[in-house]
């Protein structure tokens, strides 16, 4: 449930073709915004983009990427559409357009028009590449923009080990506008932004940009090891954190810390191996995995996915087995939570869609709070309030690990003074995690807690002391959000939950990530990325025709989950101008992935086309795949979705495939697919991957070599947008890092700072924001409570 919102007076006019926009729409819709959308959007694209055209999607994904929008009775593709719209303008709060309405020369409106008629307005543009760059004209689809930010190289990921992957091209599931919909993420997160400014703002967003920040953990290995590590196989340095195969299917099984290890052979009888030396601990247990990995698989494959997954997160262990889309959507946990919604197609069908992977909650309070509010003096950096619109916002983060991290991360660079809660008698300590810069193991030389914590200050608390447990509660009472991802009952368990944080806080914003949500059946259930990867359904599109399910790289469920994060709870600031209650957000990191199931989703549930495990082919477009060119494992994406792209392609290959019979339809050349992918093959591997891309780019065909952590950081277009930008760390020194995926009157929104040293404001916090002295601290130390 969505609480009353002060959204409901921010009026939106949808001016948007493609998926990105459209979603953000949609998200805004759900969440309380007045969204309306007028007539002929593509007629008016097709005017001022005539040698363009846009793929056609599913009728079905129209009707979902329109639910809770207004239709708007202009017609913008005529001159008397544009009037009505200047008109508008006066009385809205912003237009979010795709079309190039804003920048185009032959444009019947445009920002200055715009300024002229209502200098408070503000207008989001977002587009594949962003508005400046060299690469800012090029054509782009989906499998192209997966390529060009560098997660095609890491899928399939960890802890999907393949051994014969370098013979495999890189991946992305079959059929899914991925990119779309977390450029439509971003997007809405950078709507919201502008929402608590008071100004009009010109803002663009980059779908790429969007993407590239999210594909964080191979440029912080690159950029701490300075080196690179190969695409595959890579085991993990800590082990069981594996994909194993099963009797019916494949399952995915994390048994690292002692505790899980114990529980993990109990369940399997305490075969006498598992005493063994060398498999004495994670490390040991990772350096003879080949060993361990076959004496697994001796129990695993006797036993059903489903019983495997029973049996051991009963017994508290993160695992689940890769499951279809259809076991997903009929999962009692999905039907609980309410997350798939339905609304009507023109034939008056029923259409599912994933809704949005969260539910927020209010209560009433009738009490003052316990502990008064203290401010903190914050620094105050000479940057406009609209590229810092957190600026005064007290976030304290209890993140384990990446998604609560990476979400308060980006609260951090829009100006929050974001507190995080450390301590070394953590099991998942991050300071401890390589890679290490340089491979100097330090605590403040990790990469991952680097980059996930940058631009927070820290305190290290032993919350398993009732003292550290008191001083948390302090300070969740001057915060205005506190975020956390902990195990279901973890918080309350401590006092420092929902409802106790009410007590002491009663305008509090509680902004809670578990893998299942913390309601339905398996709330209790415990989740890593790849437990997440493998409930979604998503690795049921993910693989080589009847191959394995494969699993996405780069902690992708996790961050994905985390710009989510972000969305709810800057939904809840805005929700605080006119509610003057705690809001409680509900996020599951399930959810969360299964909305970049859009389309199968909606075409499982009216019985169209099924989708199926096909590499990086789409169950409509052909051309659509990866093809290998010059060089050992390097690869360029290819697609042509529409009759301009794919003459486009005919001319970049020099060669007139519409002669042939098998090729002069998009019908026919997705029947003889294979013949197809087969020529543009022979092309490819004549030349470089640049050289491929390029050569199809100048004829408006959407290519893109496929970008390892090296060549992404050091790619043209990211370095001239200075997206992947400095972070100048006190030990580490300069390491580079990407930022917030918008610019706001073309300069870049948030800002770099580097992640907090150990121990580095723990006495300053205690001291300024709960008026403890010197000697009050230094008992603390003494008696373990500050780690």
């Amino acid at each position: 449930m969505i609480i009353n919102s002060a959204l409901k007076d921010f009026k939106i006019i949808d001016v948007t073709v493609g998926i990105a926009g459209s979603y953000a729409t949609r998200m805004l819709a759900e969440v309380g915004a007045q969204v309306e959308r007028p007539e002929g959007i593509r007629e008016l694209y097709r005017q001022l983009n005539p040698h363009k055209s846009t793929p056609n999607w599913n009728k079905g994904i129209h009707n979902t990427l329109d639910v809770g929008k207004v239709p708007l009775a202009i017609d913008v593709s005529t001159p008397e559409g544009i009037a009505s719209l200047r008109e508008l303008i006066s009385e809205r709060n912003i237009l979010i357009e795709d079309v190039g309405l804003m920048d185009n020369e032959g444009s019947p409106l445009r920002w200055t028009h715009v300024q002229s008629i209502n200098s408070n307005f503000s207008v989001l543009s977002v587009s594949p590449f962003g508005a400046s760059g060299p690469y800012k004209s090029y054509a782009a689809s989906d499998l192209s923009l997966w390529a060009w930010s560098g997660m095609s190289w890491t899928t399939p990921g960890i802890p999907d080990t393949p051994m014969n992957l370098k013979s495999e091209p890189p991946l992305m599931p079959s059929g899914l506008s991925i990119p779309g919909i977390i450029g439509g993420v971003g997007t809405a997160i950078a709507v919201l932004s502008s929402a608590l400014s008071e100004n009009g703002v010109r803002i663009s967003v980059s779908e790429l940009d969007v993407l590239v920040s999210l594909n964080y953990h191979p440029v912080a290995q690159f950029e701490y090891l300075k080196s690179m590590w190969l695409r595959g196989p890579n085991i993990i340095a800590r082990q069981p954190n594996c994909y194993l195969p099963c009797k019916d299917g494949w399952v995915v099984l994390v048994a690292m810390s002692p505790n899980h290890w114990a529980e993990l052979t109990s369940a399997m009888g305490n075969p006498e191996w598992a005493q063994m030396e060398q498999f004495s601990d994670a490390p040991l247990r990772a350096a003879n995995w080949d060993a361990l990995e076959a004496l697994l698989t001796e129990w695993t494959i006797t036993r059903s996915g489903s019983d495997i997954t029973k049996e051991l997160q009963g017994r508290g262990l993160p695992v689940y087995w890769s499951t279809t889309i259809d076991e997903a959507l009929a999962s009692e946990q999905v039907k609980s939570r309410k997350f798939i919604r339905k609304t009507l197609n023109s034939e008056g069908q029923d259409i599912s869609y994933p809704g949005l992977p969260f539910a927020m909650a209010t209560r009433e309070v009738n009490y003052e709070p316990e502990i008064q509010d203290l401010d903190v003096v914050l620094e105050k950096p000479n940057i406009p309030s609209e590229l810092l619109p957190l600026k005064g916002i007290r976030v304290l983060d209890f993140g384990q690990y990446i998604a609560a991290p990476f979400a308060a991360r980006w609260l951090a660079a829009l100006g929050a003074d974001v507190i995080q809660v450390e301590s070394r008698h953590n099991p998942f300590d991050y300071r401890n995690v390589p890679p290490f810069a340089d491979d100097e193991k330090g605590l403040n030389r990790a990469a991952g807690y680097n980059v996930l914590n940058a631009g927070k200050r820290s305190i290290s608390l032993n919350l398993k002391t009732e003292k550290g447990r008191k001083i948390a509660k302090e300070l969740a009472a001057t915060a205005d959000i506190i975020i956390e991802n902990y195990s279901t009952g973890a918080m309350d368990k401590w006092g420092l939950g929902f409802d106790d944080i009410v007590e002491v806080n009663p305008k509090v914003i509680y902004t809670s990530i578990a893998a299942f949500g913390r309601t339905g059946p398996l709330k209790d259930y415990k989740g890593l990325h790849s437990i997440v990867n493998a409930f979604s359904g998503l690795s049921d599109l993910t693989g080589y025709d009847s191959d394995q399910p494969r699993l996405l790289g780069s902690y992708f469920p996790d961050v994905v989950s985390a710009i989510y994060a972000v969305f709810a709870t800057m939904t809840a600031l805005n929700n605080r101008l006119v509610v003057d209650k705690p809001q409680h957000i509900d996020l599951s990191m399930t959810e969360a992935l299964m909305t970049l199931m859009l389309e199968p989703i909606v075409d499982f549930s009216i019985g169209d086309r099924k989708y199926i495990r096909d590499g990086n082919h789409h169950p409509i477009f052909a051309p659509h795949n990866v093809y290998q060119c010059q060089g050992v494992d390097e690869w360029v994406a290819i697609s042509a979705r529409t009759n301009e792209e794919w003459k486009g392609l005919c001319s970049a290959l020099g060669t007139n495939y519409d002669d042939d019979p098998r090729f002069n339809s998009e019908e026919n050349r997705k029947i003889n697919e294979d013949a197809l992918d087969k020529s543009i093959s022979m092309w490819a591997k004549m030349r470089t991957k640049r050289e491929a891309a390029l050569s199809l780019l100048r004829f408006g065909v959407p290519a893109a070599p496929i970008l390892n952590p090296e060549e992404l950081v050091n790619d043209p277009h990211i370095v001239d947008r200075g997206f992947i930008g400095p972070v100048d760390h006190p030990e580490v020194g300069i390491r580079r890092a990407a930022g917030i995926p918008w610019r706001v009157s073309g300069m870049i929104a948030g800002q770099h700072r580097p992640a907090p040293l150990v121990n580095q404001h723990t006495p300053k916090i205690l001291g300024e924001i709960l008026g403890y002295s010197l000697k009050q601290i230094s008992d603390l130390i003494d008696e373990g409570v500050l780690t």
